[in-house]
């Protein structure tokens, strides 16, 4: 009966080096997860994810279901890297796919840190491509020694991923609803973190019982072309632009409603408006969560259309 292999040193090194990269992979993600919960806004997920998981789920919840996967790959890889690393290898192929797309189309920053940090996608690209690849160089699936499963921790591990979106992040409606009929537009008493909109669900209502009526004395605008944009956003700069144009041979009666948000001076990319009435949401901390420009017809204070138009 043959003996058990001899322990070499080589044998020895890998069973310590696979453990530690995974964890030191894992602490990588797990801070920039937490960083990005703490200071960000559904804003800050990359183009490719909104446009998967916020039609289905909505703004909110998809940014605290990204949010608890990945501190639960995270936190499992840093309790049990034997149990982890497949899913700590495989939420950073998914990183990697979705951050090609984002070098592809020219974005400038990936989103990673929340708004206080731009990073390049193709920086973030180089970080996690290499945290893959010492993954694979450690080889755990061989290296990392079998062991039981700590069901206790990895309870209280998936308990604590989960339960800290919902924890950090307060309700983002606010409390108040919109103003009833007949009585005198009040503002919301409290300010939340980032309020999300969803125009193309305002169609058919009346636009004082809409998310924009709670934000928004909209008695005091007109009907017309309701315009949501941002002054950082080339497409609505393009369309404003194009607005513009036809305003001289085809004048109507436009209300431009600007998304207002903290921005740098560098970025701004809208400086003047076609002729119209002005409108402003109040400033959140973290924004308003909807993509822009969105285009809304209102006929007899009732939303008739709303259409979010594509880059031109």
């Amino acid at each position: 009966m043959l003996g058990a292999p001899p322990v070499t040193e080589t044998t020895q090194t890998r069973t310590s080096f696979a453990p530690a990269v995974v964890r030191i992979v894992a602490l990588w993600v797990l801070g920039v997860s937490l960083l990005k919960l703490a200071s960000g806004s559904p804003n800050d997920l990359p183009a490719p994810v909104r446009e998967l998981l916020f039609p289905p789920l909505g703004a909110d919840l998809a940014f605290r279901l990204t949010s608890a996967i990945e501190l639960s790959v995270a936190l499992v890889a840093l309790v049990q890297p034997r149990l982890g690393w497949p899913l700590l290898g495989g939420l950073l192929a998914v990183f990697l796919v979705v951050l090609v797309q984002l070098v592809a189309a020219g974005a400038k920053s990936c989103g990673c840190f929340g708004p206080g940090l731009d990073v390049p996608p193709g920086v973030m690209l180089a970080i996690d491509g290499a945290g893959l690849a010492a993954i694979l160089v450690a080889r755990p699936w061989s290296s990392l020694p079998r062991a039981r499963p700590r069901f206790l921790w990895i309870a209280l591990t998936l308990a604590a991923a989960w339960g800290l979106p919902w924890i950090a992040l307060p309700p983002q409606e606010p409390a108040a609803p919109p103003t009833p009929a007949g009585e005198a537009w009040q503002p919301p008493a409290e300010r939340p973190r980032y309020a999300e909109l969803s125009p193309a669900a305002w169609v058919g209502k009346p636009l004082r019982e809409t998310q924009l009526g709670r934000w928004l004395d909209v008695a005091r605008y007109p009907d017309g072309t309701w315009i949501l944009y941002r002054v950082t956003c080339d497409h609505c700069a393009a369309h404003l632009a194009r607005i513009a144009q036809e305003f001289v041979s085809d004048p109507k009666i436009y209300v431009f409603v600007r998304l207002s948000e903290p921005f740098k001076d560098e970025d701004r990319v809208v400086h003047e408006l076609p002729p119209g009435e002005e409108a402003e949401l109040p400033r959140l901390e973290k924004g308003w969560v909807v993509e822009a420009p969105w285009e809304l017809e209102v006929e007899g204070g009732i939303v008739t259309s709303a259409v979010f138009v594509q880059g031109e």
